[in-house]
């Protein structure tokens, strides 16, 4: 069937693209808004950087370390979607 046969790596990456691009994206930026729904409006500055740190040291992970980061990712993220 057309719909089971091997799709290749470049379509792949480009469906990916699309929905990070659609929603994944959309969706993290509604992060900066955080502290402000939850009454932390003030702490904003804090809020970002913190998020900065901990996007940069993903990364460095992610380089460093790829399978335990992505099982903290799937971790990370059923918990944030749960």
């Amino acid at each position: 069937h057309a719909l089971l046969a091997p799709v290749s790596l470049n379509t792949q990456a480009g469906l990916a693209l699309i929905v990070i691009a659609l929603i994944g994206m959309p969706h993290g930026a509604l992060d900066a808004y955080a502290p402000v729904l939850h009454g932390n409006g003030g702490k904003r500055a804090g809020f970002m950087a913190a998020y900065l740190l901990a996007a940069l040291g993903v990364a460095w992970l992610w380089g460093a370390a790829p399978l335990p980061a992505l099982l903290l990712f799937l971790a990370l993220s059923l918990w944030h979607f749960a």
